[in-house]
């Protein structure tokens, strides 16, 4: 079973430059801790995420690389590549211990991993054991209640350079490789009397990469009583979650396609939020994103469109639009929204027919389950079973700097039959698409729009206060190579060829 997710929201949480978020994590009361390249530890609420609305803790170890979080989510625990560990209440944002792992006798004195440990664990029901795993590539288990060095050492599984490694429920373990190698063993540490031989045999999956297939895998979740394996393709902007178990290895018929995540870069964590049933992502972008099962909480892309009473002029006319929120002014053509309610959605260059759309729109800080993005689409967007149809459309933050709605930019889209649709801000290739793209004999309009309709999954609802759109330029191009009689006919029927006829295309 293929289930397919769409970006809900998304924030670039840090305020510096060039910034990876490596980890994430779910705090009390519906939060979200993340660690970021810049050495930062920032809380996000977990319902609306939003770069404006979080909290930055102070005294994060320098080269921050791991993340936990403990006591119900209510403390926070982070090791950085200078050697130091810090430990934050989450409740009063404050940093309660701190030490140097140079003071962890106990695991300087009995950790078998000879090399930099890349893996921490602790087994979800008895908290005295503790998986390491390490670029030696052996994961190991210890009692830390024991102190003997030699007895503190339960278990050791052999698997090759440790990418990540935890327990598998309360009876497996995983172990993965930087070379994308998965296995899972059995946990034997009360198997005093089991001879080695008799050990049960790991199911050794190999390079997931194939079979998934995927370009790398990033780490193995648990998703409610079960276990996925989180994959991700760069190339294709999607992170995959397919079912993994002791016994039967990978389930590829269940599946969970997170479509759009994080374009070309890399996934670096993944949290599955089951009571909510949202997914967040971070990533080598710098942002962090939710997605939801399409169809059930995120915003409808819109189809190709029926006809409806509001699709009739005379209607739209007089119920939609007024041509007193319209004016040139200095220069620009003004558009106006009367204020109505709470927030506004502001919709540039959209090309439309009834078989196909192309679509530039900023939704704007407000109520929408997707407020402060900017969306490129190509639509219809959704498949005939209701499935968003792969690089349809997607999602930017507008706190990404050449995406800020307070300043003038250039958003322009170039649509080819053979090519496909390009997308540039400020000459800038942002996304391409290549489906459905309006072919020959496809008649249409270019439009700009500003609006909200109190829809919760787009538009949200309008703003209390009239809102103004300011356009500096429209520049419009149609290229033909070849003479076009009805074109030319046309044209000559409006008056002929000049500045004042809306035939003169360049």
């Amino acid at each position: 079973m293929l289930r397919t997710y769409q970006q809900l929201s998304g924030c670039a949480p840090s305020r510096n430059d060039d910034v990876y978020v490596f980890a994430i994590a779910p705090t009390a009361n519906h939060g979200l801790a993340a660690i970021t390249s810049a050495d930062e530890l920032l809380l996000l609420n977990r319902d609306r995420l939003n770069s404006h609305d979080l909290a930055t803790l102070q005294g994060v170890p320098q080269g921050v690389t791991s993340l936990v979080v403990a006591d119900q989510g209510t403390t926070a625990i982070c090791a950085g590549g200078d050697g130091n560990v810090a430990f934050f209440d989450l409740r009063t944002g404050s940093k309660t211990t701190h030490f140097n792992s140079d003071s962890m006798i106990w695991l300087s004195a009995n950790t078998e991993v000879n090399d930099e440990i890349t893996a921490l664990d602790f087994h979800p029901s008895r908290d005295s054991l503790l998986l390491t795993g390490g670029d030696d590539g052996v994961a190991c288990i210890f009692d830390i209640q024991i102190q003997e060095e030699q007895d503190s050492l339960l278990q050791a599984v052999n698997h090759g350079p440790i990418h990540k490694a935890g327990f598998l429920g309360l009876t497996d373990l995983y172990a993965l490789s930087s070379d994308q190698n998965l296995a899972l063993h059995s946990i034997t540490v009360d198997d005093a009397d089991t001879e080695v031989d008799q050990t049960p045999a790991a199911d050794d999956l190999g390079d997931l990469r194939p079979t998934v297939p995927c370009e790398y895998v990033i780490d193995v979740l648990q998703s409610g009583p079960e276990h996925v394996v989180a994959c991700g393709s760069h190339s294709q902007s999607r992170v995959d979650l397919v079912k993994v178990e002791r016994g039967t290895g990978i389930s590829l018929d269940q599946r969970i396609v997170l479509q759009g995540a994080h374009g070309e870069e890399i996934v670096r964590s993944v949290y599955v939020d089951e009571e909510n049933g949202t997914i967040f992502t971070a990533g080598e972008d710098g942002r962090i994103a939710a997605f939801r099962l399409q169809g059930t909480t995120t915003p409808p892309s819109k189809p190709a469109k029926s006809k409806r009473p509001s699709d009739n002029p005379d209607v739209r006319l007089n119920a939609k639009y007024d041509w007193s929120n319209v004016e040139i002014k200095d220069q620009h053509l003004i558009m106006k929204q009367r204020g109505f309610s709470q927030e506004e959605l502001s919709t540039y260059g959209t090309v439309s027919d009834d078989r196909s759309e192309i679509d530039i729109e900023l939704v704007t800080p407000g109520t929408s389950l997707v407020e402060n993005t900017i969306s490129f689409t190509s639509h219809p967007s959704l498949d005939a079973d209701g499935r968003p149809i792969p690089g349809a459309t997607v999602l930017r933050s507008l706190n990404e700097s050449q995406f800020g709605p307070d300043t003038f930019c250039e958003y322009r889209f170039d649509s080819h039959p053979d090519l496909g649709v390009r997308y540039f801000v400020d000459g800038e290739l942002v996304h391409t698409n290549t489906r459905n793209v309006p072919s020959e004999g496809m008649g249409g309009s270019l439009q700009f729009k500003i609006w909200a309709d109190n829809n919760r999954w787009w538009s949200g609802t309008p703003s209390t206060t009239d809102v103004l759109l300011s356009i500096q330029t429209i520049v419009a191009y149609f290229n033909t190579s070849t003479p076009d009689p009805d074109r030319e006919d046309a044209c000559e029927a409006a008056g002929g060829p000049s500045a004042k006829t809306i035939c003169t295309v360049e």
